[in-house]
């Protein structure tokens, strides 16, 4: 039996392989999956099919398409669209939603936009875009329910009853006569309430909300943190403006984790195969240069370590021979071990597990695992040359083993504080770790490991 990879791929070379496909056949091939799966394929169609797919859609289902995809795809889709299509679609989004998409269409179609729209959604719409799109306010939803301190909680069920928003409704907010968040009770407590009862009697009074100006990373955290479907926001006054849902948060996580993904490859905050290459070689190239420099200085380093090691010259080849075999060994193993301690670093501070606060504590755990993984590596490859090692007439290598195991070790340690510290020394002087980090720890892992190898090689092996 197919499975649902299989189906979507036999669907995407159904939709391309037409030059020229009908409303009507398109429509036949996608009535029987949901839009979520639409959304899915969307965008490996061919543009003119997808033109034509977007167009077949009820106004009401475009609305659902574009709220599945991503923002590339969004803005593709926007600009071959009339204003008062657009304005048609926004009106089946929330007010949250509706603003991304007027956000993402040309700007000097954006006043017609919010004209030929509901005007009660297009004020909602234009209150929200106020905010800072990364913030509480950008991504929060002006749509709750929100009641009087003296309401019973009979009314407040009659009032979810016969709201637009009873599906979607998991908490009742409670507001004075200033609307000022003073309470919350949830769906649940309402149910098990006595019907005359006063919500003021079953509300949770120490409400956890966020101001409007929050980044969004940090409201995430705070929903994540106390399991919330949703949590309030609040203006300096405490009033009540709108909720961000548990959906926004996992919206806000995803987006948050690719851009320090693509960061950390040296990529734009976007897709980087949306992206045009002269955007991608100019987000990679500068910290490339500092990689580029670095192991220029590596191979310096090395030089004058041959230049002063005071051997004549027969015995400076051999051990030079010998030396530089196991350099790919020590870069290779300190390398990784750098970076998956900085992976952990720039990880925990964008989800806010790790904080500047915690440095040293988190630096002692992460150097302790780095040095009982450089004992055991050097354990090995200390072993294996020792009892194997490499024949040689111009000088003594007995002494192999303990000091490519005692460089391995040194070196791994050294990269796993480098690591670790690196994230945080970007933050000090206020440059993303996602981009940094990675090109300036290569550069001093190189720098560092090759000075520890051959600082123990030329004395022993002498």
């Amino acid at each position: 039996m197919p499975g649902e990879h299989d189906l979507f791929e036999e669907l995407i070379e159904q939709l391309n392989s037409s030059e020229d496909l009908s409303t009507q056949i398109i429509e036949d091939l996608v009535k029987d999956i949901r839009l979520e799966d639409v959304a899915e394929i969307f965008p490996h169609l061919r543009e003119p099919i997808k033109t034509q797919l977007f167009d077949s859609l009820r106004d009401e289902d475009a609305a659902e398409l574009l709220a599945e995809l991503d923002e590339i795809a969004v803005i593709q889709i926007l600009k071959d669209l009339d204003p008062d299509r657009i304005a048609a679609i926004c009106n089946f989004l929330p007010p949250d939603e509706g603003a991304d998409v007027i956000g993402f269409s040309d700007e000097e179609d954006q006043p017609d936009i919010l004209e030929q729209m509901d005007q009660e959604l297009a004020g909602k719409i234009q209150s929200l875009a106020k905010h800072s799109p990364e913030t509480a306010g950008g991504v929060m939803t002006s749509e709750f329910m929100a009641v009087g301190s003296g309401e019973s909680v009979r009314s407040v069920l009659l009032g979810i009853k016969t709201s637009e928003l009873e599906e979607s409704i998991q908490n009742v907010y409670v507001v004075d006569r200033r609307k000022a968040l003073i309470g919350v009770a949830s769906l649940g407590d309402l149910l098990q309430a006595g019907l005359n009862q006063p919500i003021s009697d079953i509300m949770e009074k120490d409400v956890i909300s966020v101001p409007l100006a929050m980044d969004q990373e940090e409201v995430s955290r705070i929903v994540n943190r106390y399991d919330f479907t949703a949590v309030p926001v609040v203006n300096e006054r405490g009033i009540l403006k709108g909720t961000v849902t548990f959906d926004d948060v996992m919206d806000v996580m995803e987006e948050e984790s690719s851009e320090d993904m693509y960061r950390m490859a040296g990529e734009v905050t976007m897709h980087p195969t949306q992206q045009h290459f002269i955007r991608r070689v100019s987000a990679r190239m500068p910290w490339l240069l500092v990689t580029l420099g670095g192991t220029y200085l590596a191979a310096m380093l090395i030089k004058w370590f041959e230049t002063n090691s005071g051997m004549n010259d027969a015995h400076v080849e051999n051990l030079w021979t010998l030396l530089l075999c196991f350099i790919p060994m020590i870069g290779g193993m300190a390398g990784n071990v750098g970076i998956q301690s900085s992976t952990v670093m720039v990880r925990g501070l964008a989800t806010g597990e790790v904080y500047p606060s915690i440095f040293w504590k988190v630096l002692s755990k992460e150097v302790f695992i780095a040095a009982i993984i450089g004992l055991i590596s050097a354990v090995i490859i200390g072993g294996v040359l020792t009892l194997f090692p490499p024949n040689s007439e111009s000088f003594n290598a007995d002494n192999l083993g303990y000091v490519v195991s005692l460089a391995l070790f040194g070196s791994i340690v050294c990269a796993a504080f480098l690591g670790t510290m690196m994230p945080f020394a970007c933050l000090a002087i206020n440059v993303d770790p996602a981009y940094a980090s990675g090109p300036v720890l290569t550069t001093l892992n190189d720098l560092v490991g090759f000075a520890i190898y051959f600082s123990i090689a030329l004395p022993l092996l002498a």
